[in-house]
């Protein structure tokens, strides 16, 4: 009983050697290992940047602080990674005074996060976010930023910036 395919593929000993001989096998390609990123992933990030604010229609500093706050909310809650927590900026309110005009603004942002790298928040800021190891509180420069005087002040943009472990056990030291 012929077989349906005979006529589609005739048997011939020419038609075993076309591909490949069996013994004869393919060279082995080396494993490669699965490349990942530097996997170090942080909770607290800082970074310097500057924004520009137009304040031409804001005559006094607390209605232009009110104009810069909700400048940062707009331009920056929309486009926040799902990772990001909390968010607060440091500006010297002096660096906007004078008459009204388009100002660039400086900052300090600092941000915390789940555990995440700075990649998505350098998208996010357009700047390179560095990260806080241990988190931000107990690390000189943000303790040094919040006890700054008067002219310098600390915008939310998005929650409130809370304690990690250094900043509650200071704080129950300072309640004793």
């Amino acid at each position: 009983m012929p077989h349906e395919f005979d006529d589609v593929y005739p048997s011939s000993e020419e038609d075993t050697n076309s591909i490949q001989a069996p013994e004869v096998q393919a060279p082995e390609k080396p494993k490669r290992q699965r490349e990942r990123g530097s996997g170090n992933q942080y909770r607290a990030f800082t970074c310097k940047t500057r924004i520009q604010c137009d304040m031409v229609n804001a005559e006094s500093v607390q209605a232009r602080i009110e104009l810069l706050e909700e400048h940062l909310r707009t331009r920056l809650n929309h486009t926040r990674p799902a990772a990001v927590n909390a968010c607060a900026v440091l500006v010297n309110s002096s660096d906007f005074s004078g008459p009204p005009a388009t100002f660039f603004v400086p900052m300090t942002v600092y941000i915390q996060t789940k555990n995440t790298t700075s990649i998505p928040l350098d998208a996010w800021l357009g700047c390179k976010c560095e990260p806080v190891r241990g988190g931000l509180c107990g690390n000189k420069d943000f303790d040094d930023d919040m006890a700054k005087p008067a002219p310098w002040m600390v915008l939310n943009v998005h929650n409130t910036l809370k304690l990690n472990n250094a900043g509650r056990a200071a704080k129950k030291v300072l309640a004793r």
